[in-house]
């Protein structure tokens, strides 16, 4: 899927709006591995034996870093500060790992969870 929308935005690169198409399609695309990770999050919390207290902590703690790293995704469309594109043609920044950040953190707690949960 990512090599098929990379190659029609390479074709679509002739209009002036591609670049904002561009950066919408892998705005979207990012924001949807977050959303992706934090189901997985939130199947693991629901599978997972934990103190309620435990668990409301994970919870909160987790929606508030998503939502944190869903805003960077939104202000990069405007500053730019993890991916952009020229000509029609995406390119990273050499911060983009750090929009990366939420979806390594959310698997390391997940595995740290399950790991240490194996009832």
């Amino acid at each position: 899927m990512h090599f098929a929308t990379y190659l029609t935005f390479t074709f679509l690169k002739i209009s002036p709006l591609s670049n904002w198409l561009v950066i919408g399609f892998y705005t979207t695309f990012y924001i949807f591995n977050n959303v992706e990770a934090l189901l997985l999050f939130l199947y693991m919390v629901s599978y997972v034996e934990l103190s309620d207290k435990t668990q409301k902590i994970l919870v909160i703690s987790n929606f508030i870093v998503f939502f944190i790293f869903v805003a960077l995704d939104i202000l990069n469309v405007f500053t730019g500060i993890f991916f952009g594109a020229e000509n029609g043609r995406y390119f990273r920044q050499n911060t983009m790992i750090l929009s990366q950040g939420y979806q390594f953190m959310t698997f390391a707690v997940t595995v740290f969870v399950t790991v240490t949960h194996k009832n």
